[in-house]
């Protein structure tokens, strides 16, 4: 990785992690893969308990888990994308 691309990651992470929206990424797995600070404050796990952990364990309804036996639209989004 060149000098530039370091200094643009760190770039992005830095506003990422300055937002005062909380915010988690996670994958088509629904594994959570990172979260900013906000997150970790507004949830009260720190960021080891969270990243490699299911989306569930936030009560997460939006992407993986099933409603009514459905996915909902977030999952097949992302199953059709993938």
């Amino acid at each position: 990785m060149s000098q530039l691309e370091i200094k643009e990651n760190q770039y992005w992470k830095t506003i990422i992690d300055t937002m005062a929206e909380a915010l988690m990424v996670v994958d088509p797995k629904g594994l959570i893969i990172s979260v900013n600070q906000s997150m970790i404050r507004l949830t009260g796990f720190n960021e080891n308990e969270l990243v490699g952990s299911p989306c569930g364990v936030l009560c997460c309804d939006r992407c993986f888990l099933k409603k009514n036996n459905q996915p909902t639209i977030f999952a097949h989004f992302l199953k059709k994308n993938i």
